[in-house]
Parts: structure tokens; sequence; C-alpha cells
């Protein structure tokens, strides 16, 4: 009768992995086993001398080699270096050794191919592969179906369900075709799609984690609070898909993370929040197990950032991606999270030095080619960043972060018209405070109710409604200074800086109506008229020094000055004569003269908004009003920044606005826009507002949907 003999019995205690089966000494515990021979004989074996000490059943014995009572094993077999893929292509016979010793024992995958002289070699191959091919009738199969793919997979990247990119991943391994062309276009793809979904898994851990700490609201946050919470806790929680996303999870899929009892293990930070929120995620939205695939991705997001997509048709590049855990540890292929940090950063580094500057110079216009060859559109062109050549080291380091094709982050574009949609009931109702709902009211009611009272409380600080906005509804009324009766009067020009550079956000002018003065010694009287009635405040209650933020310093002494200013020729005919002045050009005049105290490049702004909207010029374009944006660098630029846009200049500025517009026109519906009075400083004004709006509050009312 035959014996079974357990692998746990056969297994090398004393290797790091103790669950991994030593097949030889398993041969030795069979033999004897089989012979009649008890345990306790066969681990007294006497082994060779020098052998080291092999632990069965708890017991130390020294018999690390095969015993000399039983026939010798067979000889170790050799590890074979892989055959060359049937999709390789002739440029495959240049592949080197892609190993490269550094300090200490890191080792990191380094492409001779990428160097000049055998860069060249491969760019020529690629081409001559390219114009060599002929008339073919058989264009193989998944071409048109993997073009959609790739196409949809740009909108996918930027959604929150990334599961579309394991069925893309299938479609290119089952397609084929008989042109090399499409071949080395698959592998691009397939690296690609790779990329994509990791880099959505790492953007979404990141950006959910950053929502803990008062960052833009993310579609995760709800996720993110229980997971901080176990974390913490260090008590075992189970996360239901369907709880969090129920739009998302016509079945359910649960996660269980288990319980944390060391101490390190329950400290709030980026690392353990990862770790739990890395799995969560890949079981929920179908990841594959396999570390690997994650290093490959981290792998073509730092080549192709540093090249250009199209270093993705170089062979010795997919070499390394299908050997990814060879490349990261060469002489165990067994890789770890912290082996693969190690290896990525190590690569971007090495990646980023000068000598590597022209590659992607080089490569420019291989897709075109192998797109012409192979009858097809590459699909890849809208993930290639159009680097220069001189890119620095520091623009490959920067971390995963999906932007979408117009510049923006869909969360935050998500979380903004979320904010302005909800302060809809102040729109309809202006000065109308909110009613409190009962204590018995759902949550939602309660938290929405919290979001529309603080703005409420302070609608020129946080009410996106420019015009709705407290002091604005004041200033605005029939006899203010930009009625009929006084736009065009030295007491109504006098008047409208008092409001924008003296008592904006103030009690005296909201409060108690004091809009119009008839000069300077007329204010100061209205002013006196107040003394007594409220002294243990008198300065804030006229002047709201901070009324633009900490860094405004607004005062009533600056009245006398104004009332000079009105009167003199150089700064009054623009209004009180015939002298013709672009917007530009007057908040230059406002910001740029001693004649305006207290005046700086906001302020100026919003007082040359005030008399365009009153007719008095011209309303700037998107264009004019993306150089003053990036110019005064406040709450706009801010909030463009928060959007996700880069505004490294003017025109990048202007084109973010310009984004921005279309986007605000396209989901906000018409009705709404009129009813606000949409235009390019309700724009402008919106963004200022972003910032002050994404708060606690508003994480309190948003976690309720």
């Amino acid at each position: 009768m035959s014996r079974t003999i357990p692998l746990c019995v056969a297994a090398d205690m004393d290797s790091e992995d103790v669950m991994k089966a030593n097949p030889n000494y398993r041969r030795v515990v069979a033999r004897g086993v089989k012979a009649g021979k008890s345990m306790q004989t066969i681990c007294n074996v006497r082994a060779p001398k020098g052998a080291g000490e092999t632990v069965v059943a708890g017991a130390k014995r020294k018999s690390e080699a095969v015993s000399q009572e039983v026939d010798a094993p067979p000889a170790k077999r050799s590890r074979k270096a892989p055959a060359p893929s049937v999709e390789s292509l002739a440029t495959s016979t240049h592949r080197t050794n892609t190993t490269l010793t550094t300090n200490g024992d890191s080792r990191i995958p380094i492409w001779t191919l990428l160097e000049d002289a055998y860069l060249d070699s491969t760019v020529k191959q690629l081409k001559a592969m390219c114009w060599s091919v002929g008339d073919v009738q058989d264009l193989g199969t998944g071409a048109d179906e993997i073009g959609e793919g790739m196409k949809s997979l740009h909108e996918t990247e930027r959604r929150r369900d990334i599961r579309d990119a394991w069925l893309l991943k299938e479609t290119i391994q089952a397609s084929s075709s008989t042109l090399e062309a499409s071949s080395v276009i698959r592998r691009a793809q397939l690296m690609v799609v790779t990329r994509v979904a990791w880099e959505w898994m790492d953007t979404n851990v990141e950006g959910a984690y950053r929502s803990l700490s008062g960052g833009t609201r993310h579609w995760l946050h709800g996720v993110a609070l229980k997971v901080r919470a176990h974390i913490i806790s260090g008590k075992p929680a189970t996360f239901s898909a369907q709880s969090f996303l129920r739009d998302l999870f016509a079945k359910d899929s649960t996660f269980t993370a288990s319980s944390r009892r060391n101490a390190p293990s329950k400290v709030d930070n980026i690392e353990n929040f990862s770790g739990v929120m890395h799995h969560l995620l890949a079981k929920w939205f179908d990841f594959p197990n396999s570390l690997s695939e994650y290093a490959q991705g981290r792998f073509v997001k730092v080549v192709s950032d540093r090249f250009g997509t199209e270093v993705l048709y170089v062979s010795s590049v997919w070499e390394v991606y299908k050997n990814v855990a060879r490349a990261i540890d060469p002489k165990n292929r067994r890789i770890t999270t912290k082996k693969v940090d190690s290896w990525i950063a190590l690569l971007t580094t090495t990646v980023g030095h000068s000598k590597y500057d022209g590659v992607h110079t080089k490569l420019r216009g291989l897709g075109v080619l192998l797109s012409a060859a192979a009858r097809e559109s590459t699909g890849l062109d809208k993930w290639d960043a159009q680097l220069p050549a001189n890119t620095t080291i520091r623009s490959a380091l920067n971390p995963f972060r999906i932007i979408g094709s117009k510049g923006f982050s869909e969360d935050a574009m998500a979380q903004f018209i979320d904010q302005i949609e909800r302060l809809y009931p102040l729109l309809d109702a202006p000065g109308i405070e909110p009613i409190k709902p009962p204590r018995s009211a759902p949550t939602i009611e309660q938290k929405l109710y919290a979001y529309l009272k603080m703005v409420f409380d302070n609608t020129d600080k946080k009410l996106p409604f420019r015009d709705f906005a407290a002091s604005r509804r004041t200033i605005l009324q029939p006899n203010g200074p930009y009625s009929s009766i006084h736009l065009r009067t030295r007491e109504g020009f006098f008047s409208a800086l008092v409001y924008r550079a003296i008592t904006h956000n103030s009690e005296f002018l909201i409060q108690h109506q004091e809009i119009v003065f008839e000069g300077v010694e007329d204010y100061f009287e209205v002013c006196q008229s107040y003394e007594g009635v409220v002294p243990w405040k008198e300065d804030a209650f006229f002047c709201d020094g901070c009324a633009y933020g900490a860094w405004t310093r607004l005062s009533p002494d600056s009245a006398t000055q104004f009332w000079e200013t009105t009167g003199d020729e150089e700064h009054n005919t623009w209004l009180l004569g015939n002298e013709p002045i672009t917007f530009l050009d007057l908040v230059r005049k406002f910001t740029h003269s001693t004649a305006f105290p207290t005046m700086g490049p906001l302020i100026g702004y919003l007082l040359a908004s005030d008399y365009a909207l009153a007719g008095v010029v011209e309303k700037p374009t998107i264009r004019e009003l993306g150089e003053l944006v990036f110019s005064i660098r406040k709450g706009a630029y801010t909030g463009l920044s928060n959007l996700g846009f880069a505004c490294a200049t003017e025109d990048a500025t202007a084109g973010a606005l310009e984004v921005l517009h279309a986007e605000i026109c396209r989901r906000l519906p018409e009705t709404r826009r009129v009813q606000m009075g949409y235009d390019v400083f309700i724009l402008e004004h919106m963004l200022c507002k972003f910032g002050r709006l994404s708060g606690n509050v508003y994480d309190e009312l948003a976690a309720c949907y």
C-alpha cells in the first residue's frame, strides 16, 4: 500500500519561507518511509561533512545534503533563458544585459538600446519594417474593436469604474495579425492599458487620503473615513462595495481588513492607509492579484512620461515589461512592494539623466509609420505627453496623477459644480435665512442646512453668485453709486471708492444701508452720527480691514484722498469726461497710482468690474481675464490649481478659464446661468469661493450621498 508523504514533513524549516517544499529532502523521507524506517531514523541519517542544519518537526538535524543510504537525486535543472516571443521583431537580436550594478545590492534595468548607437539601429529597423509592407489582404482580427476600446479607455481613466480595462486587455491579447507592425502596436497598447489601470488605483488612493485632511472632495471619501477608523481602532472591518458605490455595483463585492495588533500598523499615515485601500480597490474592481503587474504599470508610467508613448515600440522596453520580476530581483525573482518602490525610484533617477534627453526626438514619428503600416490607428497619441527633449528629473518624479485630456481633475470639477448647485436655495431666495429642519429630519437635510447657513452668514466671502452677496445687493440699490442717477457724478465715483476700499462687508454698509455720500465731509458726518451707538467696535463697524482676506489693510482714513482723486481730471475723465479706456487700463489706473491708497490688484480689478457691469467700460474677454488672474494670483488662480489645471503662463491660465467656462455652460442649466447673471466676472468669482467652500461642513454634506 502506498503512503502519502505530507509536504510539511519534508519542508526545509531553516529557509526564510517555511512553507516552501524541499524536494531533495522529501525524496529522502519518502524512500525511508516506504522502506519502513521511523522518522527519527530518517532524521538522524548522517550528513556529509560540512552540510548545514535542517529542522524537521521542530528538531535540528545535520542533514541538508541527501542521505548516503539512498540514491542521489537527479541533477538540479538549470533555468534557461526564455525563448523570444513570436511577436518580437528583428531588433530583439540586439538584446543586451539589462542589469547594471550600482552602489550596494540594488540592480536596475538599463537599455543600451536607448543609447545613441543602438537606438539609431532600432529606429532604422522599425522604419524599414514599416516601409517594406506591401499589399496585405488579411489584416488580422480585433483591430477595430481594440481601436474603439483605446478611445473609450481615455475616458475610462477619468471615471470611477476601471473594470473595462481588463476586458480591453483580454481583447488585445486575443487579437491576431500577420503584420509585424500590428504586433508592435499591440504590445504598446497592452502596456498603456496596464499603466492606466494601476495609475487609476494610485491616483484614487492618493486623492482619497488627501480628502481626509480637507483637500478636494473625493468620490471615495466615505470609504476613506471607514479605512481611517479601522486603522486607528485596529479592529477588523468589512467593506461592502454596494454600501458605498451602489450605482457601480449591481452585484456586491466585499473586502475584509484583518485586525491590526502592533502599534506601527495603527498609526494614521499614508503608508498604512495605502496598504488597506490598495487591497480594497483591487478586490472591488477585479485587479489581478499580482505585484508584478503593479510594477509593470509603474514602469510604463516612468518611461512613457520621460520619453513619450513611442518609447513603448522599442523591443527592449517590452522585454523589461514582460520580465519585470527578473529586472527588479535578478537573483531570486521574488519581488515585494519595498523592492518595487526602490527599483522605481532608482529607475526614475537613471532615465532622468541628460544623456537620454534626445531619445524622445529620435522616436518621434514612429507611431505614424506603424499606424500606416498596420492599416490602423495606434490609439496612443492621447497619452503621449509630447515632452520636450530636455525633460528634467523632477518632472519624471511627479507622483501618479491622472488629469483628463481637458486638463482638469474630474473629481475636483464634480465637487466644484456640486458646491454651486447645493446653493441654489440662496439664489432663489437671496437674503432669506434658511429654515432649520427639526431634529427628526434625515441627516442629509440637517447637513444641507448647515452648509446653506454657513454661506448665508457670510455671503460676501462664500457665496459664488457675485451680485447676490450682501454687500453687492446693498450697493446695487436704485439709489446707489452705480445707478443712473449717480453713475457719472463725482459723488457717485467717491461713493464707489468708499464702498470698494472701506465699507465692503461692514455693518455700516449692510445693516445701515449707507451707500452714497455727497463728499468727504458728508461721509465723516454720517460716521460721526453713529458715535456712541457702537462704541465697543467702532472701527470694525465702519470698515472690515480684512474684507478681502487677511492680507488686505482697508482703512477709513483713505476717504480724504479718495475725494481729492475724484476731483482730479487725470483720474476722472474716463468716467466724468469722454476719455475712452479699456478694462485692463482701468485696472492698472486703480492699481498703480498712489491716488488710490490701499487699492491693490484685486480691489482694483473688482472696482473695474463694477464699472464694466454698469456699462462704463467693456467687459474683458476670457483671454484678458486670464492675464489678470495670472498676474493677481489670488483666489481665482488658486481655484484653477485646485481643479487640476496647470497655469504656468498667462496663455495657460487663459486656456484653463476657457475650458472651465465651457464646462460650466455644459453642466449648469441655462436658466440657472441667466438667473445668476453668469459672465466672466461670475466665472472668476466662483473660482475664488471654491477653496472657501471646501471644508468640513461641505464634506459632511457630501458624505451623505
